[in-house]
């Protein structure tokens, strides 16, 4: 007999900063240069430091750079879990495409999504309300696919050349 129901609604779909699909993507390796290595986690935003074409940080400067992708890269053999990036490594940085992000809280497919000027991390509001102080928007960020019932893995866009304005036209 075959299976005849499903017990399980919550599978898991992706992997915090991974892309979702083969859409256009884009892609950009940057050396990482934060004032707080400890902030330079899989999925935060980096920003480009001050006069440095080459080198990104949390909170480096308010020029968007991408967010810090492909965790496979703290892959270890034999070591514990790793779940920061030194500085000094070059790191692939992705500014456009469909990307799995950590959302700290629900949102609905195509709130704005905006990242802290302090520590990178991501937070969402519907188009029509106020941006998060402290945070600026993510190039074309708005939430896609899915509607998120809970703070965890989500996607959304983002596109370096992407708008910036918000409800405030800013």
């Amino acid at each position: 007999m075959g299976q005849t129901t499903v017990s399980n609604t919550a599978l898991g779909s992706g992997v915090v900063g991974e892309f979702y699909s083969t859409e256009p993507q884009g892609v950009r390796a940057l050396v990482l240069n934060s004032a707080n290595a400890a902030l330079n986690v899989i999925g935060s935003v980096v920003t480009f430091v001050a006069d440095e074409d080459q080198e990104a940080g949390v909170a480096a400067s308010t020029r968007f750079a991408g967010i810090i992708g492909f965790p496979k890269i703290l892959a270890r053999e034999g070591l514990g879990d790793v779940t920061t990036i030194a500085n000094g490594v070059v790191a692939d940085i992705i500014n456009k495409g469909y990307v799995f992000v950590d959302l700290p809280a629900a949102a609905d497919k195509g709130d704005f999504v905006y990242y802290s000027d302090t520590d990178g991390t991501l937070a969402t509001v519907a188009p029509d309300a106020a941006p998060p102080a402290g945070h600026t928007r993510v190039p074309g960020g708005r939430v896609e696919i899915f509607n998120v019932t809970e703070a965890g893995i989500a996607v959304i866009y983002v596109d370096h050349g992407g708008d910036i304005s918000d409800s405030t036209g800013v």
